[in-house]
């Protein structure tokens, strides 16, 4: 008599290849999952990267832009604090740190990441204020014409005095302006702005930042672009004198920024090697990008050459 049904070994078999089967597609979607991951986190860091180097750029080209005024006549003056408002400003539309210490305090603010850069941009709003527009008690302004100028609060209006060529029409007034980018401990990077006369609060401007570094080409011959002269290269990563500070006419900045999550299925084993650093590696499981950026001081006059 025929028995219907399976045999134990026919079920054996068919577990064993259900579970094989399920194995299968298990693997194919945590596979999945771990690709659609890391292509997230891939763009999170590429647009992060992207927008970064296009603001501190699109600053840069701005970098000493205070208006028609001539600085070529200017004495060299003493380069002043970094994070001085007042004093000698003028010939240094840049300034910045270079491979800070831990627990180094930015303008006596917040911590800065260990080994990171600082860069400090001055300038003016490209806009001029509408004549007869009140100036804040505060606020610093700025006023030129040729080579003189007037830098101060909108404490006294009366300041202002500079005039046209025609001898009647008042000269434009802009805001001045400080902006400084930095990386706090946390590793994020922000900036803080000169904001009727003291630094704003910290804006945070993106994540997952592992350093920012910053080297200055100088113009060492006054024929305006950046250039070696002996032993002394064109770019460097901190001007020694206040002849080199205020020579200053390129930027290349190096941003490496990683992803805000980590993944088992991802292994940063790339090493980086950027501005003065060499075979940079990290043990962790992040996805890394280093980012490059250009920027020419398109306002900023030469002091006649680096000397």
């Amino acid at each position: 008599m025929d028995r219907s049904g399976f045999s134990l070994i026919e079920l054996l078999i068919s577990v064993a290849l259900a579970l094989l089967l399920s194995i299968g597609i298990i693997s194919a979607a945590l596979q999945g999952t771990n690709l659609s991951r890391q292509l997230r986190l891939g763009n999170e860091v590429l647009e992060a990267g992207r927008y970064l180097v296009s603001t501190i750029g699109r600053e840069i080209s701005l970098a000493g832009f205070y208006g028609p005024l001539d600085l070529s006549s200017q004495e060299q003056l003493s380069k002043p604090d970094m994070c001085a408002t007042d004093g000698a400003v003028m010939p240094y539309p840049v300034d910045g740190l270079d491979n800070v210490v831990p627990g180094y305090l930015l303008c006596g603010g917040e911590a800065l990441l260990a080994d990171t850069d600082s860069l400090l941009i001055r300038r003016a709003n490209i806009q001029a204020l509408l004549p007869g527009l009140p100036l804040l008690p505060e606020q610093h302004y700025i006023q030129v014409q040729g080579n003189q100028f007037i830098r101060a609060t909108g404490a006294d209006p009366r300041v202002f005095s500079l005039l046209q060529r025609d001898g009647i029409t008042a000269s434009a007034i802009r805001v001045w302006t400080q902006t400084i980018y930095y990386v706090s401990a946390d590793h994020v990077l922000k900036r803080r702005r000169l904001i009727k006369g003291r630094y704003s609060p910290s804006e945070p401007l993106a994540e997952g930042v592992d350093d920012l570094q910053i080297l200055y080409g100088i113009d060492r011959s006054g024929d305006g672009i950046a250039n070696g002269q002996g032993s002394r290269q064109a770019f460097v990563s901190n001007p020694q004198n206040a002849d080199e500070w205020q020579n200053i006419v390129a930027i290349k900045y190096y941003l490496l920024l990683s992803s805000s999550e980590s993944s088992s299925a991802m292994a940063d084993q790339q090493t980086y090697s950027y501005a003065d650093k060499i075979d940079v590696t990290f043990a962790d499981h992040k996805k890394r990008k280093l980012f490059y950026g250009f920027g020419r001081l398109r306002n900023a006059t030469p002091i006649g050459g680096d000397q």
